[in-house]
This record gives structure tokens, C-alpha cells and sequence, in this order.
């Protein structure tokens, strides 16, 4: 056999010959896989490299997110108590995202993972207390490398979908009675354009005022 030390044959290298623009591309697409990697694994099984969508980030500008169902995964060497940590601090910005829309009492999810173990936490946040509570003790876990488990994982997923298609109606509904009360004129004061434009004249107005040992509007 051809090769280096030990009489081992040397396997493809990495490509790691990137350019700007592929690396740009790479951290904008949450499919991506190392280019390197996927062209190695290609030579080692003759299967064809993986072919991942492309997305077209323009697509999302000007558009408003909901998210319904936060994710933290974290590898089996981290502790549960980091994946626990994060999944709380995420689930709360959830809750408190919809309750800028008056949207209360509603339960919200979350998984959080270590290794191939997980955990279903649930929070909301109460319309009479305005209080957020989270249940983070005896909840629900998965063991994804057991089958009957996965088996568990998917049909609560697909009860979650379901749920979420009422959820959106009501989103719908908050979001139509906000634009009724929206005030466009205020909204334009908060953008840098506008502030730009007018504020910095007023600035200017106020400094030199100041400096001349009056005050605006003398």
C-alpha cells in the first residue's frame, strides 16, 4: 500500500481553501455542513455529497417572526444544569415576546438536550398575577436513542404543530388589533433615518444656545 508512516494510506485532505464569500455563505446557512467534511465522507462512501437548500436571506426582510417552540441542544459532555439554565432563559424571552402582545395564560415549550437525552420544560405567563412561572421539575424527558421514546418525541411534536395552527389565528388577531392603534408617524421618530434628519438640528440648535449662555426659544 502506498502511503506514509506504518504502511497507512493517507485519506483525502480538507479542503480549507475558503474564500471570503464561502465563508460568509457557510455562517448564514444554518444547513450547512463543513465543505471540507462533506467532500471527505463523499470519497470514503462513495455516497454523493449532501445536497442542502439554498436560502434566500431577502426573503425575510421586513417580515415579523413568531416563534413557537424553542430548542437548546447541548453535547453530552456539557452539564444538564447549562442545558437547563439556557432552556429557562429562552422559554421567558418567548413568553415575554408574546406578552407584548397581550397574549397571557398561554402555555409555551421548550426542549433542552444533553446528548441524546431530552427534556420538555413549560412556562407562561399568568393574567392575574402578570407573574411568569416555568415548570422545570418532574417534566416530561426523551431518550432519543431508544425507539419507543423517539416514537414518544415525534407524536408530541406533531401534537405541537396542531396547537400551533390555533396559535397562529390568535396572532393573527393581536397583530390586527395592533396595526388598528398604530401610530406610523411615532414609529418613523425611532428610526435612525429620521433621526438623523431632524434631531441632529435640533442638537446643533441647543448646543449653540448653550454655548452663547441662552437657552432654546429666547
Amino acid at each position: 500500500m502506498e502511503g506514509g508512516q506504518g504502511g497507512m494510506s493517507q485519506g483525502p485532505e480538507l479542503n480549507t481553501k475558503l474564500t471570503d464569500q464561502d465563508r460568509k455563505s457557510d455562517l448564514q446557512n444554518p444547513h450547512i455542513l463543513c465543505r471540507g467534511l462533506n467532500q471527505l465522507l463523499a470519497d470514503a462512501t462513495g455516497i454523493p455529497k449532501l445536497k442542502f437548500p439554498e436560502i434566500d436571506l431577502s426573503s425575510f426582510e421586513g417580515k415579523l417572526f413568531f416563534p413557537y417552540f424553542i430548542v437548546e441542544h447541548k453535547k453530552k459532555h456539557d452539564t444538564e444544569a447549562k442545558a437547563l439554565n439556557h432552556g429557562r432563559l429562552y422559554l421567558i424571552a418567548l413568553i415575554s415576546y408574546y406578552a407584548a402582545l397581550n397574549i397571557l395564560g398561554r402555555p409555551f415549550y421548550a426542549l433542552v438536550t444533553n446528548g441524546p437525552k431530552g427534556a420538555i420544560l413549560m412556562g407562561w405567563k399568568s393574567e392575574k398575577s402578570e407573574r411568569i412561572y416555568v415548570i422545570d421539575r418532574n417534566v416530561v424527558q426523551f431518550g432519543i436513542s431508544k425507539l419507543i421514546e423517539a416514537y414518544h418525541f415525534a407524536t408530541f411534536l406533531l401534537r405541537l404543530r396542531e396547537e400551533q395552527k390555533e396559535f397562529e389565528k390568535i396572532v393573527q388577531a393581536k397583530v390586527a388589533e395592533l396595526e388598528k392603534d398604530f401610530d406610523h408617524m411615532e414609529f418613523q421618530t425611532w428610526r435612525k433615518e429620521w433621526q438623523i434628519k431632524h434631531l441632529d438640528k435640533e442638537w446643533v440648535t441647543a448646543l449653540s444656545a448653550a454655548a452663547a449662555g441662552a437657552t432654546p426659544g429666547n
